[in-house]
């Protein structure tokens, strides 16, 4: 299977980084989500190491982003995450409306390997209904030294960065196969 790719807005290409591969895969309630950058990682500004925990505000700075949402249900997920361990998760009832604490957590191990700047986390997601297909958004804000952010996504709907809108959700991860 091909490893899909995120490719940078079209009103602000990346200088410093050109691709990011991405990977879903699903397992009952569980998401693993990968990210792997490509191009001078050393330009990025990656956040530092903390220890793992909750925090708001991360897509304002270098962060991975997940959303995860049902066919024809207006509700979704959304998912952060960061080099610094540090993550995010928030559901929303409508297009950014009805936004709250999800109670989607990360499962340990959460892995980044700075030295291909790869990360690799598990979400437990217990919202969505685990029979169904679900839509998958996989994105990036990378943030370089010059402070210049850029915004990648599997896909760009016309006009502004923007990964609420459910174009962007164009990965599909069925149910698994029960045994």
């Amino acid at each position: 299977m091909m490893q899909p790719m995120l490719v940078p807005h079209p009103a602000n290409p990346s200088d410093a980084i050109s691709q990011i591969m991405a990977n879903a895969k699903r397992r009952r309630d569980m998401l693993s989500l990968s990210f792997r950058t490509l191009g001078r990682r050393d330009e990025v500004r990656w956040p530092d190491r903390l220890p793992s925990g909750f925090s708001d505000g991360l897509w304002q700075h270098s962060c991975f982003e997940g959303f995860v949402a049902i066919e024809g249900d207006s509700s979704y997920v959304e998912l952060n995450m960061t080099s610094s361990r540090r993550w995010a998760a928030y559901r929303f009832d409508d297009y950014r409306a009805g936004m709250r604490r999800a109670e989607a957590t990360p499962h340990s191990p959460f892995t980044w390997m700075g030295f291909d700047t790869t990360l690799l986390i598990q979400w437990r997601i217990p919202e969505l209904p685990q029979d169904r297909v679900w839509q998958v958004g996989l994105s990036a804000v990378i943030e370089t030294f010059d402070d210049t952010k850029n915004y990648f996504a599997l896909a760009h709907p016309p006009g502004n960065p923007d990964f609420h809108n459910r174009d962007c959700f164009t990965l599909r991860v069925p149910p698994p196969d029960r045994p």
